[in-house]
């Protein structure tokens, strides 16, 4: 909307995201469209507020939930086009992560699968978590896990929950709530946020 100071504010940063991706491999297409003359596209998409942002990957529409500076939308654009999760290729770069990170989210299992794409789907939906996958027999031998899986290394409370979950991106993404924050967790500035 034109009238609106939000979208004044945010303009110029959507304007350099827009030519920085517009450049990227694969390059990324940022579109402007005023709702206010547009309703029709306004009302099939949802916009009830202004500005509102959305992504689309395979012509399907996802709520943007990151900042609005450009540093910040280029920054979550790349995380849904690219590697949402880093590849961990031996036991080594498995531990090393976990050491690396106060909460890793890591997949255990076979490249290509049906429990991979599920895990990729909620890697790239979350964006305040850091994932990780491995294919590597070693690295899931040596934590004791007999099929695919989703472990969750943390820092505190038990120190891992295993999810032994169905492979459905709702049930995966449930299981990271239930265990990502400490049972008894203590209120400070970082913690309120």
């Amino acid at each position: 909307a034109p009238w609106c100071g939000h979208c004044k504010t945010l303009a110029p940063h959507y304007a350099a995201a827009a030519k920085i991706l517009a450049k990227n491999t694969p390059s990324v297409p940022l579109a402007k469209v005023d709702s206010t003359v547009e309703t029709e596209v306004a009302s099939k998409f949802g916009v009830k507020g202004y500005p509102t942002l959305k992504f689309f990957i395979n012509a399907e529409p996802i709520e943007y939930t990151g900042g609005r500076t450009e540093e910040t939308i280029i920054s979550w654009v790349k995380k849904r086009i690219g590697e949402s999760s880093t590849v961990l290729n031996s036991l080594e770069e498995v531990k090393k992560f976990k050491e690396d990170n106060k909460l890793a989210v890591v997949f255990f299992g076979a490249e290509g699968s049906a429990e991979y794409d599920a895990f990729t789907k909620v890697s790239k939906s979350l964006d305040d978590l850091t994932f990780g996958h491995t294919f590597s027999e070693e690295a899931r031998t040596h934590f004791e896990l007999t099929g695919p899986n989703v472990v969750l290394f943390k820092f505190f409370d038990e120190g891992r929950n295993d999810c032994n979950c169905e492979f459905k991106v709702e049930t995966i993404k449930e299981f990271i709530e239930t265990n990502r924050y400490p049972t008894i967790m203590q209120f400070d500035q970082q913690t309120a946020q």
